[in-house]
């Protein structure tokens, strides 16, 4: 059985919810069974289609037109096929619960991330993924599965360990945070879509987590 995470997935890379207004997504949830049955079998089909020339066409860079964006996501239904051992100050994240995604900077064979207590801490990839519904964790790679990262991101990682932050759900949570690492700013990211779109722009590449390699 599809989470809502899954569903929500193909929906959205099938771009199917763009097509959608009239049914008052974007002002009230919906009911599965309103999405259910014709288009749940046309955001598949239109989701394994999408998946498929998206990775087609990071093989071809010139076919990549455009302002840089988020190309992959991380994905419980569909693979990007590659495995990456993450760099110094790359970002990667999990799912949590089939809901969302929580990201963390890549230090020292660790992670350092913000907990949802306020508590900047480094964990390690087992522990990432404790009492979170992933059993993976992703990379944010390029088209050419190489991890973008900053060394800079993460010795400001590193001088936020054991600090506390006010966390706030979303105002100030683990994507600002983040944020902060990369840029030296202070900016709320409500969304992992928002934080993606951030880092396309910051690092001007198109953005496709890939698994990550555990050594």
């Amino acid at each position: 059985m599809l989470t809502f995470q899954c569903f929500y997935d193909l929906l959205l890379q099938a771009r199917v919810l763009k097509e959608l207004p009239l049914m008052g997504y974007k002002s009230m949830p919906i009911p599965f069974f309103l999405i259910g049955g014709a288009v749940g079998a046309l955001a598949l089909a239109e989701y394994k289609q999408y998946k498929k020339d998206t990775l087609l066409n990071r093989i071809d860079s010139s076919m990549n037109l455009g302002e840089p964006e988020l190309k992959f996501s991380p994905s419980l239904v569909h693979s990007s096929n590659k495995k990456v051992v993450p760099t110094q100050g790359a970002i990667v994240c999990c799912h949590v619960y089939g809901l969302v995604c929580h990201v963390g900077i890549w230090c020292d064979d660790a992670i350092i991330e913000l907990h949802g207590s306020g508590l900047v801490r480094v964990v390690s990839t087992e522990r990432f993924l404790k009492q979170r519904s992933g059993e993976t964790i992703y990379v944010a790679c390029n088209n050419k599965a190489i991890p973008i990262s900053c060394a800079s991101a993460a010795e400001r990682a590193k001088a936020q360990v054991y600090y506390y932050r006010e966390y706030e759900l979303l105002a100030n949570n683990c994507y600002r945070f983040i944020w902060y690492c990369l840029s030296g700013q202070e900016t709320q990211i409500s969304s992992f879509t928002a934080l993606n779109e951030k880092l396309a722009n910051y690092f001007q590449q198109d953005i496709y987590w890939d698994e990550l390699l555990v050594n």
